[in-house]
């Protein structure tokens, strides 16, 4: 009883330093980044939430089911739940590049594709294999792994603020893409003992079935909600001015949940 109040007490705190931690990287890009600029790291962040939604398939949601109800088969379930996302992230690279090239955000797509690709393969890391720390209750490696990408960020923004001419689009979307990227190796190198356990070919990919035959429903309730709360954006983006879009995702920003938060 005390330890689960202590987990709760523990995840309530990262949840507030978290959101502290975002607000103020916030506020230094809407100052740092002009609306146009604001409008096409709105576009990026919110493609790459959507995207993570869609590639996890639900992996996230059925690691926590399982593991839960079969701890012994905990080192299988996230060894499985790892290749997946070998698979999957792969997709991120195209899906980045060709809706770069079918948007107009002011930069060759070349230039934004490795930011966002890698962005999109930290976050769906972080998305998927979030599910073993929550299926163990393992909530102080979950906490960690939610308070390294903020720390990461913030110490990434305020680099930016202090080199001479690098707060540009470009510099921003990658400080993200490296904070995701830190947490996500954290995660791994937690993860690493379980993922290096040999298993049989055959078991690995009946168990990655199985985490994507269930967990494929629970994707399309949650890509739903996502959806709701991103697809206002993006209409804007494409039927609006770049500042318009720009000021629309900075107010967008500043009254909803955290992106982890999200991704719930």
């Amino acid at each position: 009883m005390a330890k689960r109040a202590l987990d709760t007490l523990a995840t309530i705190v990262t949840r507030f330093g978290a959101k502290s931690v975002n607000l103020l990287v916030f506020l230094i890009v809407a100052r740092q980044l002009s609306l146009a600029e604001m409008a096409a790291y709105g576009f990026i962040f919110s493609t790459t939430l959507i995207y993570s939604t869609i590639l996890d398939l639900g992996t996230r949601n059925s690691l926590a089911v399982f593991i839960g109800k079969e701890p012994a088969l905990t080192h299988d379930y996230t060894r499985s739940g790892f290749f997946l996302w070998l698979v999957l992230s792969v997709l991120g690279v195209p899906a980045a590049y060709l809706t770069l090239r079918a948007s107009d955000l002011g930069m060759a797509p070349a230039q934004l594709a490795a930011p966002f690709s890698i962005l999109l393969a930290a976050m769906l890391y972080l998305r998927m294999m979030q599910g073993t720390p929550l299926g163990t209750g393992d909530i102080k490696l979950f906490n960690r792994s939610e308070l390294a990408s903020r720390i990461a960020l913030l110490i990434g923004t305020v680099l930016l603020l202090v080199i001479p001419g690098a707060f540009t689009l470009l510099g921003a979307v990658w400080a993200l893409a490296i904070s995701q990227v830190a947490a996500a190796l954290y995660l791994f190198a937690k993860q690493l003992p379980a993922i290096r356990v040999p298993s049989g070919k055959s078991t690995a990919t009946a168990l990655a079935w199985k985490l994507v035959s269930r967990g494929f429903l629970f994707m399309l309730s949650v890509l739903l909600m996502n959806a709701a709360k991103r697809v206002s954006f993006l209409v804007v983006s494409h039927t609006s001015a770049s500042d318009d879009a720009g000021t629309f995702f900075a107010c967008l920003l500043y009254t909803s949940p955290s992106p982890r938060d999200r991704q719930k």
